[in-house]
């Protein structure tokens, strides 16, 4: 049985949990591992050399520990970067590029925070990127920020930030509305406390977006926070697919490099807007996304906000353009296409769990609404190789 050792930087992150439940459900599927995590500053090549590993998984940057590894006869894959012959990541410029859609859907000027100084981490300004280029080819002008480094975070993970100078001269000089798109969800924390420390309304002014789903630290905030969806789960059960091919194949394996795309955005406060202070519409807007998998009658929606079901007609005409059933239609595909690329779920399973009730209603509205089939979207967004 194949022994296998996987270091990853920072144990308590959940992006890193969710990729190791991706290496995870591949040792179990396939039932023919044997594997340890490790800290990358926790032990040297010798002490697992000694231990007998037959690969390692390495989810960092620095590629020095994993080119020793191989030097000594172990194979190995780069979870975290695509520098590596044998490497998965997110696509970075994906990233980016979801975000600018996002914002530029709530009408706002576009702006970013992550442009990448000597001192700054590349992906940060890969994803920067991927922002500029969509703005640039749908015609949209967008303030940028260059970053020196990383600001210094809060004491604690949970704790708050303390705004950095020159991050709330930028954010107090942009033109308003603006939306900003922070390439991390720690820089995404750090906008919203500027926006705090100067009075700037978010959404209404500001609207905010960061990147990886913790769950925790968004919704901690005020307003939540919206992010781009990653697939680190993904990342984790790919290498870990390619590290067992290496094995195998025990050096012939053919080069592999995987980029996984986002799987869409969580939309929260920070980028939701209160549609002019239409507290009905809004209220029929929460509700509508809380009951997608219901059987959704508008008579009953128009009720519970208090409002008759013409009203409710008029304010959806009014600040979306479209119909209540419209937006539940565009809603149930959102979740299903969320579905699609983030999860193995069965076709059935995600039609149940988007509201369209049978495979058949699901398949007949995702082509009609989007050109292809459920099945052709998942497959487009599996993920594309680079060679």
């Amino acid at each position: 049985m194949p022994r296998v050792a996987v270091f990853v930087s920072d144990a308590d992150q959940e992006f890193t949990r969710s990729m190791v439940r991706g290496i995870t459900r591949f040792a179990n599927d396939h039932g023919a591992w044997d594997w340890e995590i490790f800290l990358t500053d926790d032990i040297a090549v010798q002490k697992i050399t000694t231990r007998k590993f037959d690969g390692v998984i390495w989810a960092a940057e620095d590629l020095t520990f994993l080119r020793k590894c191989e030097k000594v006869g172990l194979v190995g894959v780069q979870a975290f970067r695509t520098r590596h012959p044998f490497s998965v990541n997110h696509d970075e410029e994906q990233i980016g590029a979801q975000a600018a859609e996002h914002l530029a859907g709530t009408g706002k000027r576009l702006a970013t925070l992550g442009v990448p100084g000597e001192k700054t981490p590349a992906w940060l300004g890969e994803r920067a990127a991927g922002f500029c280029q969509w703005a640039r080819k749908h015609g949209e002008p967008a303030e940028t920020f260059r970053l020196d480094g990383l600001p210094r975070g809060p004491n604690a993970s949970f704790g708050k930030w303390e705004p950095s100078p020159r991050i709330v001269q930028w954010v107090g000089s942009l033109p308003k509305p603006i939306g900003i798109f922070c390439a991390d969800i720690h820089l995404a924390r750090e906008v919203l406390s500027v926006c705090r420390f100067l009075k700037l309304s978010v959404p209404e002014e500001v609207a905010v977006i960061g990147v990886d789903n913790d769950e925790l630290l968004c919704l901690m905030e005020r307003p939540t926070l919206s992010v781009v969806l990653t697939q680190p789960e993904k990342v984790g059960f790919h290498a870990a697919e390619i590290l067992d091919r290496r094995i195998r194949k025990r050096g012939g394996a053919r080069e592999e490099r995987l980029l996984i795309p986002p799987a869409g955005v969580v939309e929260r406060g920070s980028t939701r807007a209160d549609y002019g202070g239409d507290m009905p519409l809004a209220k029929a807007l929460s509700l509508i996304r809380k009951n997608l998998q219901n059987n959704l009658n508008i008579d009953d929606l128009a009720r519970s906000v208090g409002i008759s079901r013409r009203a409710l007609y008029l304010r959806f005409e009014k600040h979306l353009g479209s119909s209540p059933l419209q937006e539940i239609l565009r809603q149930r595909i959102e979740k299903a296409k969320s579905l699609l690329v983030g999860t193995t779920l069965p076709l059935a399973k995600i039609a149940e769990l988007s509201g369209f009730g049978d495979p058949y209603n699901f398949s007949r509205a995702f082509r009609r609404e989007t050109g292809i089939s459920p099945r052709d979207h998942r497959l487009q967004h599996s993920g594309s190789a680079v060679l």
